[in-house]
């Protein structure tokens, strides 16, 4: 996968290996494609309108992160909280978007 962060007014040409920091961050339409966006802390960040296509998020953090008609289709390993996060018109792919239960505590069989 390559590494590769761009927005018009924000980007990066690989990701460092260590936690990345982008709290409280204004990054609307920003593109993370095809990328490895490992430990990167999106708390209080607003990433409207985004594109996180075919993105590995192991173990970042949505926190108070605006994700609103953000484009996940084809990303793993995301853990957002649909009770702490704003998703309104945010597109998933199956069956990664089952993740978004994990936090309702319910059980599925």
């Amino acid at each position: 996968m390559g590494k590769n962060i761009t927005n018009t007014r924000f980007g990066f040409h690989q990701l460092p290996n260590k936690l990345l920091k982008l709290q409280n961050a204004k990054l609307p339409k920003i593109k993370i494609v095809n990328c490895e966006a490992k430990e990167v802390n999106f708390t209080e960040t607003n990433l409207s309108e985004g594109i996180f296509t075919n993105t590995d998020f192991d173990s970042s953090v949505f926190f108070k992160t605006n994700l609103t008609k953000s484009d996940f289709r084809g990303a793993k390993n995301y853990n957002i909280d649909m009770r702490y996060n704003t998703l309104q018109k945010t597109h998933f792919s199956s069956p990664e978007v089952l993740s978004l239960l994990n936090s309702l505590d319910i059980v599925i069989d």
